[in-house]
């Protein structure tokens, strides 16, 4: 099974984003959902083609069902596509599980800071702060 989604997550980063997209549409048009394993990627090349509405309807759409890891990977796909918003929102929902992710909180912090949302992650790190006594620090530099 592992396989078989790996094998089809790599061949769907071998298709030019159109393709990709055209063909993952039309499993969405057969009342199909999309994998979950080919959903990042999926995200990623909407934006590129100027799709992003469409990006941001999905993601709206189907956002209650994410769990952490999936949160993350739209995340970083939208954080690339300059979509701090979006990207905001889905770190938020993988924060618990990252706490300790440099990488993530710096990205985090900094697409708070361009949608004007600083004071919603000084409350986020707040809550987080008891089992993880580094974002006391971050948060004294916001």
């Amino acid at each position: 099974m592992y396989h078989a989604r790996q094998v089809e997550r790599l061949r769907g980063r071998a298709l030019d984003p159109e393709e990709l997209v055209e063909e993952l549409g039309a499993l969405e048009d057969l009342g199909e959902d999309i994998p979950e394993h080919l959903l990042p990627d999926f995200v990623s090349n909407l934006f590129k083609t100027g799709q992003g509405a469409r990006a941001r309807a999905l993601i709206a759409e189907k956002s209650s069902g994410f769990d952490h890891r999936l949160a993350l990977k739209l995340g970083w796909s939208c954080y690339h596509a300059q979509a701090y918003d979006l990207a905001y929102d889905l770190f938020a929902v993988a924060l618990p599980h990252n706490l300790r992710a440099f990488k993530l909180i710096n990205c985090l912090t900094a697409a708070a800071r361009k949608i004007d949302r600083l004071e919603d992650l000084k409350a986020l790190l707040e809550q987080h702060a008891g089992s993880e006594p580094t974002l006391y620090g971050r948060l004294r530099k916001l």
